[in-house]
């Protein structure tokens, strides 16, 4: 089976979904989308026509909605089930100190070379069957919703690449925040810089046009 989604939260190693919790992510919506923009401020003032704008020089996105189907099959569905969503819902360890920042966790797929940084949201269930006299497993079958608070956060991955390193090349007057598979982060990164010895990162830009990753022995 094809590597799953993985989990990374505050300082814990990265942790796969199917591997740790026996869940599969069937589909995804809004990972690969970007956000709409703000709306910029205006005025409307009563002796003038129309509004008064304030247009920034760069473009303000506002946050998005993520949504995953999943599904579990297996021995003792809902209480397995019940673990992975507990695992979303509560706050990493020491969440809100300075290098954890906005207690967020990170989603990775290494095989589509995706990735955000979310909150947990909601959940419904589309289908659940447990087990009868007839039935050996038992199916829980889900969408998840999240909130991508910066919804230009995006994921870069070093499988498959023999330096296992990647460049963050920075654009002058941006900056970046990455959080890493290996629970490190790299806070308000402001030039270019390269990272060695990681199997994927979450990276929040300033703006869209912030930053270029790439990998320095290609």
């Amino acid at each position: 089976m094809q590597r799953n989604f993985f989990i990374q939260k505050a300082s814990d190693e990265a942790k796969d979904i199917f591997a740790e919790w026996g869940v599969v992510i069937n589909a995804t919506r809004g990972l690969l989308e970007i956000p709409n923009p703000k709306e910029p401020f205006s005025r409307d003032w009563a002796e003038s026509q129309g509004v008064e704008l304030y247009i920034p020089d760069k473009a303000i996105f506002a946050d998005k909605e993520v949504e995953l189907d999943v599904t579990y099959y297996g021995a003792h569905g809902r209480d397995q089930f019940n673990k992975f969503i507990t695992y979303l819902i509560q706050p990493g360890k020491n969440q809100y100190t300075q290098e954890n920042r906005d207690g967020v966790f990170q989603l990775f797929s290494p095989y589509r070379n995706t990735g955000a940084r979310l909150t947990y949201k909601s959940m419904s269930f589309s289908k659940e069957k447990y087990r009868g006299y007839c039935v050996s497993k038992d199916l829980v079958q889900a969408t998840l919703k999240f909130r991508c608070p910066n919804g230009l956060s995006f994921g870069a991955s070093t499988y498959g690449r023999a330096s296992n390193s990647l460049t963050f090349e920075i654009t002058e007057g941006e900056n970046i925040d990455v959080f890493y598979s290996d629970g490190t982060r790299d806070l308000d990164k402001t030039e270019t810089f390269t990272k060695d010895n990681i199997r994927f990162c979450i990276i929040n830009p300033s703006s869209i046009n912030a930053i270029r990753v790439t990998d320095p022995f290609i």
